[in-house]
């Protein structure tokens, strides 16, 4: 099985709108500005909907009340652009 299989969310972190961190459960930390899914319709556009998120069911991703799931492995992916880009 692949080790990436295994990863899991430990736990997150709302920064601002728009920007969150993740710790995985190999202790590493991840973070990401989600402002590229903004046209996707149920995105939290306001501060209180952005801060209702929760870790989902399986530890694989963020979801929050509006409807919209981010999985790890897409936070993990934009984390490493937005790095190589600064």
């Amino acid at each position: 099985m692949n080790d990436s299989m295994k990863l899991r969310i430990k736990k997150f972190e709302l920064l601002e709108l728009n920007v969150i961190r993740i710790t995985l459960n190999d202790s590493s930390v991840y973070t990401a500005n989600l402002d590229s899914f903004k046209n996707v319709y149920c995105y939290p556009n306001n501060i209180t909907d952005w801060m209702d998120a929760k870790i989902g069911e399986c530890k694989i991703d963020i979801e929050w009340s509006t409807g919209l799931g981010i999985h790890l492995d897409q936070i993990i992916e934009l984390a490493i652009q937005q790095k190589l880009a600064s």
